[in-house]
């Protein structure tokens, strides 16, 4: 379940990204990705998969990185 709900969450993240629901910039799309990734790593645990794992530490890392600019960025915006 926790692996389903990860994908259902990195699906629903892509969405609405090109629904234009979210931008690629928003927290919210930031931490749908990440949290989708942490959730899936977990499920990995018991099903484990190279591939799968691979794709999702570079993934969870990239929402990571967007999500240390978001935060680097309004530090920046308030001085």
């Amino acid at each position: 379940i926790t692996g389903l709900v990860g994908v259902f969450l990195a699906l629903l993240a892509y969405l609405l990204l090109n629904m234009d629901r979210l931008q690629q910039k928003d927290l919210s799309f930031l931490l749908l990705n990440c949290v989708g990734a942490a959730m899936i790593l977990v499920s990995l645990v018991k099903h484990w998969n190279v591939a799968s794992f691979v794709i999702e530490i570079a993934w969870l890392f990239i929402s990571l990185y967007g999500l240390l600019r978001v935060f680097v960025y309004a530090k920046d915006s308030k001085s």
